[in-house]
């Protein structure tokens, strides 16, 4: 059992394998960035190959490394045209280049300097696992499997002595790459994790658990920019009495008071695919993008009623109870230049929601 436990933890790096799939897109940025770097150094050193070639008795080797200078030409162009679009990099594509570099290993190391032992391959195995945020075991199982063909290429096509020289050095290197990648890879994730936790808690409110101001501010700039249909719509949603409230029953239980709401909120937000925030004292934001203008207005009737039922006292509330008022602006209905504009008709429908003796919704219908 122990060993089984052993082998998991390094297959996956120590972190399992929900890890990799839960992250797949912050993993995928990541790799993305090291591919570049790689690319463009491959880039620059098959060109230089391809120049220095024709100055030295490598001049053989010249349609080789001009293959591969194109190849990784087109590659680079490729991944940055996809990674503008906002496209991610999957792993098989780190997969290709991969298989790419291992080739060229093998075909220098075994057909091209078949009187030597190599040295570019067992590079290749050492270094290459490093570069990428990859299981363990699966980075580990493709190396091995180009590994066997090199073995087996280089007692083809090399003598006895030197095939057995870098059958002990391959070997010595995927087991030392198996290590430095596992150790690598876990320290890299430790990482990431590490920043997980810091940006949940830079964008986390800490009474209601909801997204804070920073996290609303950047989130609703994003949808502006991204959303391009009509289905945008803001609610500003303000508990009602909040400031009476906190004088009779103190700061403790306002605060309380806030956290039943967030976590009412919450569930919300994830059972209804929207995005709320804390916009600010006893004021809170919810912004949605997938439903129509009519869904809305039902989900805002709907937090009215759940408030409602909360039954949270509230002796300073002509309801008795802690309420909310809603004001709701849309795409839909104004024609907003901006997420300011948006934000502001909110603002002002909620103002009306007010007036009209809170516990209620307004929706904006004139524009800024």
């Amino acid at each position: 059992m122990k060993l089984k436990n052993f082998f998991l933890k390094w297959s996956y790096n120590n972190a399992g394998k929900d890890f990799f799939i839960l992250n797949k897109n912050k993993i995928s940025a990541i790799n993305f960035h090291s591919l570049n770097i790689l690319n463009n150094v491959a880039v620059f050193i098959f060109g230089f190959f391809c120049i220095y070639s024709q100055f030295t008795n490598l001049e053989k080797l010249f349609n080789v490394y001009l293959i591969y200078f194109i190849i990784f030409i087109i590659i680079n162009l490729l991944y940055k045209h996809v990674h503008k679009h906002g496209f991610f990099i999957s792993n098989r594509n780190l997969y290709f280049v991969i298989t790419l570099l291992y080739i060229y290993g093998i075909y220098i190391g075994c057909f091209n300097l078949p009187n030597l032992t190599s040295v570019m391959y067992p590079v290749f195995v050492i270094c290459i696992p490093l570069l990428f945020i990859l299981p363990t075991i699966q980075i580990t199982l493709y190396t091995l499997i180009f590994t066997i063909f090199y073995i087996t290429f280089s007692k083809m096509l090399k003598s006895n002595t030197i095939a057995c020289i870098d059958m002990t050095n391959i070997i010595a290197c995927l087991l030392i790459s198996a290590i430095t990648s596992y150790t690598v890879t876990c320290a890299r994730i430790t990482e990431i994790r590490t920043n997980m936790k810091l940006e949940h808690a830079c964008n986390t409110d800490e009474i209601t658990g909801l997204h804070n101001r920073r996290s609303f501010n950047n989130f609703i700039v994003n949808q502006f920019d991204t959303i391009h249909n009509d289905c945008l719509t803001l609610m500003m949603i303000d508990v009602d009495n909040f400031k009476n409230y906190n004088d009779s029953y103190g700061h403790i239980c306002g605060d309380n008071c806030l956290s039943t709401i967030g976590q009412l909120f919450k569930q919300f937000e994830e059972d209804n695919s929207c995005y709320i925030a804390r916009y600010g004292g006893e004021e809170f934001v919810l912004v949605d993008s997938k439903h129509a203008l009519s869904e809305v207005i039902i989900f805002a009737r709907k937090l009215i009623q759940m408030v409602n039922e909360l039954n949270i006292e509230n002796i300073n509330s002509p309801y008795k109870r802690i309420t909310i008022s809603i004001g709701i602006s849309s795409r839909v209905t104004s024609d907003v230049k901006n997420y300011i504009d948006l934000i502001n008709l909110a603002d002002d429908a909620l103002y009306s929601a007010k007036s009209n003796g809170k516990n209620t919704l307004m929706i904006a219908t004139h524009s800024i």
